[in-house]
């Protein structure tokens, strides 16, 4: 029985055989796997056989609460806030994997599919164009399984706990005007506080695989047909139909509801503590009477106790095998601080003209994930190449940024405004993903253990690099009409980014690209508002950006394929206390859809993320 259900392609695996990056021609490479799974749902992961179906429910508690408290007379405001979140979700993760048949050959020994490889990807024409081959030279169709086996049936649960608690205490003391030359006078008011921060993130995964898959005849199992596949893409030969075994077939219905079997995945735990304690001091002040100014100085420190626990060794489930068997889960502490300033000022030019100034220095810390100490190698390497691992970076810093910006802005006298922008932004210690040689210690199973030097790939700290560009933001309403205009308006901003990293990729001595950066982007938004009715609608676009560096040599950067993305929410206020807000996100059902940096930006997965709504209530007392 073939079932044909809305499904699209997440992967498409190429060997890219001589390919060189950023080569001047096209290059042919050989397809070894493909892969898709339910829209709704689908997630990228580097597949290894000819066919891979996954589908992945998700369930997740979100819990947010908060109290803020103010005090206020002529010369002091006190603000106090202490806030909770927390989230906790639940994933299943259930694959079918299949591959290239290898059993049936010729009178002469001869492999239908050699190493389960076959077919050619030729990216000549901009696009992949997929032809399925065996070794005899005789096309398959890859809308037939026959030529595949049942290779895998695995079930992954994974549960994440995140929790944020956080509470804060500001004081403002308002300040008499005064002119006696001193500091103290100089400033309006003086602001300082106190904040603190406690985060905890942590991952358990579980894991079952069948243990003898063979008891599966592959054209006894229904088959699942992903339609569709890219259908503006009109190129001869070009694949948009593939098909798997059907992961929902009925012969596995007894396996999968089985709970028995699940052993523990040690690369997939992870638990993150970060606890930051901060102060901070601030001054406004203003003045000027031939051209007035208006700003703030102050600084921050903050101070950060982090802590991370995980598996450290090789293996997974009962085959792990610990780096120190003593101490199979290791712990990093470390504590980090530093001082935060900044700089704000404004200078009134005229009656519509403003010349903004800024300079501050801010930090971004690693994503729990990447903090992991866990690790994983290739225990059974054939030569010293093979000898390479991937894994967590329990000792990343933060990075920090020190920026600069400059704003003119112009207030006509009809309404609205205007404003162009400049910034520079100088990057210290950006994390991104590297490898070097590590002297890691290998267990076998009796306990013997020796140290060996294996290339292992982490996020790091690199170099940095700068970040500079252009912005321009506008805002137009209609309030000098006459007639019913008069309640529409719209704004938008454009910016353009040029972003120079020194650090190198690993093993490719080029420079390393700033992940999820749009050189341009922008958006649109026309609005109608009136008494306590609004509506928005955004248009919000953004062009082409890093997703991922290639690994070595032999592979490209992959790359997310810009879009424009139209939103749109409706407010009403139904009194002063009782507000009613619905919001449409991704209204024309726009694909992310990703592709190698090749010379014709040739394809490499998508996905098909929906439309969102969300309806919201809010209730407030004054």
């Amino acid at each position: 029985m073939i079932r044909r259900i809305d499904h699209t392609i997440t992967s498409a695996s190429i060997d890219f055989d001589d390919a060189i990056p950023d080569q001047a021609v096209p290059s042919d490479g050989t397809l070894f796997a493909y892969e898709f799974g339910p829209t709704d749902s689908a997630r990228r992961e580097q597949p290894l056989a000819n066919g891979l179906y996954r589908r992945i429910p998700r369930d997740s508690d979100v819990q947010v609460g908060g109290l803020n408290v103010a005090w206020n007379n002529e010369d002091w405001l006190i603000v106090g806030d202490i806030g909770y979140a927390s989230q906790d979700t639940t994933r299943l993760l259930e694959r079918l994997r299949s591959r290239l048949d290898t059993d049936y050959g010729d009178a002469q020994g001869q492999e239908r599919f050699e190493n389960g490889v076959s077919g050619t990807y030729d990216i000549s024409s901009g696009y992949p164009i997929a032809t399925v081959y065996d070794s005899f030279g005789n096309y398959v169709d890859p809308m037939d399984v026959s030529h595949q086996y049942i290779e895998q049936l695995r079930s992954t649960y994974t549960w994440e706990e995140a929790d944020d608690t956080s509470a804060r205490l500001d004081f403002t003391r308002h300040l008499a005007d005064r002119n006696e030359g001193d500091l103290a006078s100089f400033f309006k008011a003086l602001r300082f506080g106190t904040a603190w921060n406690e985060m905890n993130f942590s991952r358990n995964q579980r894991q079952k695989q069948h243990p003898d898959v063979t008891i599966f005849n592959i054209n006894d199992i229904g088959v699942v047909v992903a339609d569709g596949i890219l259908e503006d893409v009109k190129v001869p030969g070009f694949v948009h139909s593939f098909a798997v075994a059907d992961i929902d077939d009925p012969v596995f219905e007894e396996w999968w509801a089985d709970p028995e079997g699940y052993e523990i995945l040690q690369s997939g735990q992870l638990d993150v503590t970060e606890e930051t304690m901060a102060f901070y001091l601030q001054g406004d002040f203003s003045g000027g009477d031939r051209l007035p100014y208006r700003g703030n100085i102050g600084v921050r420190y903050f101070e950060t106790d982090q802590t991370t626990t995980g598996w450290v060794g090789n293996g997974e489930g009962d085959n792990f095998v610990p780096a120190d068997p003593e101490n199979p889960q290791q712990t990093t502490a470390r504590t980090y601080s530093d001082w935060l300033p900044s700089f704000n000022i404004a200078f009134d030019l005229s009656e519509t003209w403003v010349l903004r100034f800024a300079a501050n220095k801010t930090v971004s810390r690693p994503d729990p994930i990447d903090m992991t100490a866990a690790y994983d190698i290739n225990t059974t390497p054939e030569d010293e190449e093979d000898q390479t691992g991937s894994g967590g970076n329990p000792n990343l810093v933060p990075y920090y940024t020190n920026n600069f910006d400059v704003l003119i802005e112009w207030y006509p006298e009809i309404g609205g405004n205007y404003a162009l922008g400049y910034f520079y932004k100088d990057l210290d210690g950006y994390i991104s993903s590297g490898s070097s040689p590590e002297l890691i210690t290998v267990c076998d199973e009796t306990g013997q253990c020796q140290e060996q030097v294996y290339d292992i790939r982490r996020p790091v700290n690199t170099d940095g690099g700068t970040i500079q560009g252009l912005e321009f933001q506008w805002h137009v309403p209609f309030d000098f009409m006459d007639n019913w205009l008069q309640y529409f308006g719209f704004n938008g901003s454009y910016t353009y980014v040029d972003a120079e990293m020194d650090a190198v990729v690993p093993d490719r001595d080029v420079p390393i690209s700033l992940r999820g950066t749009s050189e341009h982007s922008g958006n649109f938004i026309i609005y109608f508002e009136r008494k306590q009715f609004g509506v928005r609608l955004a248009a919000n676009y953004r062009d082409d950006y890093l997703y991922q560096e290639a690994e070595d040599t032999d592979r490209y950067d992959e790359w997310t394929e810009g879009r424009t993305i139209y939103d749109m929410n409706f407010d009403w206020a139904i009194n002063k206390n009782m507000k009613l807000r619905f919001s449409a996100q991704n209204l024309t059902g726009e694909n992310r859809s990703r592709f190698w940096r090749t010379p014709r930006n040739w394809y490499s997965d998508e996905r098909d993320n929906g439309q969102e709504y969300v309806l919201e209530f809010r209730f407030a007392t004054r």
